[in-house]
C-alpha cells in the first residue's frame, strides 16, 4: 500500500469542492469512531492525515496526543476533553 501526505496532492485538485467534501466526510467518519470507543486525537493537522493510494481513503495517523477517556482523566482542561467540538474545530481548521 502506498501511502502519501495530503499536503503532497496537487494544489488545484485538493482546492475543488467535492474533494474537499470526500476528505472532510472521511476524516469526520474516522473521528467519530475513535469518539464512540473514547478516544478523542487531539492533534488534526495536514501532517497527521495520509491517503492511502490502494484503498483510496485518507487516514488520520499520529495517535500519540490521544486522550483516552476510557480509563480516567487526562490532565488537560475539561472544555477541551469533554467538548466534541476540539476536534471538530482542528479538523475544520484543517481545511483551509
Amino acid at each position: 500500500m502506498i501511502l502519501g501526505k495530503v499536503q503532497d496532492l496537487p494544489k488545484g485538485l485538493e482546492r475543488e469542492n467535492r474533494i474537499i467534501q470526500t476528505i472532510m466526510r472521511q476524516l469526520v467518519f474516522a473521528l467519530d469512531g475513535l469518539h464512540s470507543t473514547g478516544i478523542v486525537h487531539r492533534d488534526i493537522k495536514p501532517q497527521n492525515i495520509i491517503f492511502s493510494e490502494g484503498s483510496s481513503t485518507f487516514k488520520i495517523i499520529d495517535l500519540g496526543a490521544t486522550a483516552d477517556l476510557r480509563v480516567g482523566i487526562n490532565y488537560i482542561p475539561k472544555e477541551f476533553l469533554l467538548d466534541p467540538r476540539y476536534s471538530f474545530l482542528s479538523i475544520s481548521n484543517t481545511r483551509y
